[in-house]
């Protein structure tokens, strides 16, 4: 037998163009008897008779590039009457449900959600299908999903998902009735910014493609990137939408899905989460937001084996408030004195404040208790968390204590370094050029202090400022004041031996004259180390005299501003 005499077997779009045909020609919805072509459409998409009609005369109105119909389509080529249609209108819902058709406006599909008025389309992945003779396989998620909307966004990226309507349908369709935040997507219906911006289903395709690289970006999310890959036709529509994301007036940004990234400088708009969001959709998982979606970058976890040892000397009255903290921390006697304050309906945080002038040890006192204790610390910045955006600074610093509250396992530090702003007294000046300013500090400052009030954790701040400059709200609610002064001779001998072993007692005795903390200390054995590497040979002793006398700014006369030694 030659090829040629061989049958060729008929593409699935060629039954459904048959189907169609023979419905028009005998002016039936339901054709009564099962042709060839009819058994393959039925046989190729697991469907009865009367759905495999129905898809093949919607299929084939989709295919010759109608972008949207309903049944009144059907009247132009087949005489029956309105009531004709009621009969299958469950066999139109299986179609929906299994992702033949989607609804125009009504995504996602939800049963007996259309009426005779409804507008369908042909799903942009059933025509690929279709066009290419593929086998049709029902979308089915690998495992059943959670209702929660992380598993929804995770099974979208798992999925691959690439914003083609029907997979769009049918994963949301799983669980879309029973997941509260997307049934809010229905408030569409009634805003005003529909008709010219978003309706229920570009709401949802918007907030898949943006919540799935959410997940992903350190930051924010471009909303022009998001536009650009939704389906429209009308360039106005795309303009309309950049404006209301612009204006803040768009309806993610009201309900407060999304946030406008105003640390964006550039031209383009980015979004982050909103405040909404962090607290619906991670509200168990706040660590995947703190590492795939934070806004601004306001916590730097710092894990407790990552920090290197380091030798610390102190003068004697710190040596026991060090000890005090290290035991406090302890883990065991942590949770021991937790448990008795609370039962003595004492609050329970740990507040501490390390305080006096820079370079004697108090961020790494810090650190070298958390490596003692292996306790992680979350390390705060606080020029990041101040912002010039009106109320900005108070939401990251909302942000803050809520990321600290939802840190999983052994209970983190929480590190303040440079603290002065935050604990200094707060302005009564809330007028003139830089009332608004003020008015930020002191905001900042009360949100700091109501989280306080019943901070149940470990908070140790840092700061260069004097104890009488401390805000008298602050001072109450701190357990632990810690004062650093630059160590005594004694202890300097000790820095400086630690630091350069090869010192005599002798020269041990002349260089501890200088008044030097033990980050200016730090600074000469820097110096040092570099002579040794230019010139091949450690410096003198004069040499290393010259670079004490030139480590801190001499005043030498009432004119000029410096600082003696």
């Amino acid at each position: 037998m030659t090829d040629n005499s061989k049958k060729k077997k008929k593409t699935i779009l060629s039954n459904i163009k048959d189907v169609y045909h023979s419905m028009t020609k005998n002016d039936e919805i339901v054709l009564n008897k099962i042709t060839p072509s009819l058994k393959a459409v039925m046989t190729w998409g697991g469907l009865t008779k009367a759905q495999a009609c129905l898809f093949s005369y919607f299929a084939t109105l989709g295919v010759n590039g109608g972008v949207w119909f309903d049944f009144s389509d059907i009247q132009n080529y087949i005489d029956c009457e309105w009531i004709d249609y009621c009969e299958n209108i469950p066999d139109m819902d299986v179609l929906l449900e299994k992702g033949f058709l989607g609804l125009r406006y009504d995504l996602p599909y939800m049963k007996n959600s259309f009426n005779k008025a409804t507008q369908f389309y042909l799903p942009d992945c059933i025509e690929e299908i279709l066009s290419y003779n593929r086998e049709f396989v029902p979308y089915k998620p690998k495992e059943t999903l959670k209702s929660d909307t992380l598993s929804f966004l995770f099974r979208c990226k798992q999925e691959e998902f690439n914003h083609k309507k029907n997979y769009y349908a049918n994963i949301i369709k799983s669980f879309y009735s029973d997941n509260k935040f997307l049934m809010q997507f229905t408030d569409f219906i009634n805003d005003p910014f529909k008709k010219n911006v978003l309706n229920i289903e570009k709401s949802l395709q918007f907030f898949v493609y943006a919540g799935t690289h959410l997940l992903d970006s350190d930051s924010s999310f471009s909303v022009k990137e998001v536009l650009v890959n939704l389906e429209y036709s009308d360039p106005n529509w795309f303009l309309n939408a950049l404006k209301s994301f612009k204006e803040e007036k768009n309806w993610f940004i009201k309900k407060d899905i999304f946030e406008i990234d105003k640390s964006n400088l550039g031209d383009d708009i980015a979004i982050h989460w909103g405040e909404k969001a962090r607290k619906e959709i991670f509200k168990d998982s706040a660590d995947l937001l703190l590492t795939s979606s934070q806004s601004t970058q306001e916590l730097g976890k710092i894990k407790s084996k990552d920090i290197k040892d380091k030798t610390l000397f102190y003068n004697e009255k710190n040596v026991e408030d060090v000890k005090r903290l290290e035991d406090l921390l302890d883990d065991k006697k942590y949770n021991e004195i937790r448990k008795r304050l609370e039962e003595k309906n004492m609050p329970k945080g740990v507040i501490v404040l390390m305080y006096g002038a820079p370079g004697t040890g108090k961020t790494e006192t810090a650190m070298q208790i958390a490596k003692k204790v292996g306790r992680d610390i979350l390390h705060v910045n606080i020029q990041e968390i101040r912002s010039c955006w009106v109320g900005e600074t108070e939401k990251n610093t909302k942000k803050i204590f809520e990321a600290y509250r939802n840190a999983k396992g052994k209970k983190p530090i929480l590190l303040f370094n440079e603290a002065d702003a935050i604990i200094s007294t707060r302005t009564t000046d809330l007028s003139g050029r830089n009332s608004s300013v003020n008015k930020m500090e002191n905001a900042m400052q009360n949100i700091i202090l109501e989280e306080f009030e019943n901070f149940d954790g470990i908070c140790i701040m840092t700061s260069n400022i004097a104890k009488d400059v401390l805000d008298e709200a602050f001072d109450r609610r701190i357990l632990f004041k810690m004062k650093f002064e630059n160590p005594t001779k004694d202890v300097k001998k000790k820095i400086w031996k630690n630091k350069i072993s090869s010192l005599t007692e002798d020269e041990l005795e002349k260089v501890s004259e200088f008044d030097f903390s033990g980050g200016q200390i730090e600074n000469i054995r820097r110096k040092i180390t570099i002579d040794e590497v230019l010139y091949g040979k450690t410096p003198s002793l004069e040499s290393i005299i010259d670079f004490c006398k030139k480590e801190k700014l001499q005043k030498e006369d009432t004119k000029h501003i410096g600082f003696e030694w």
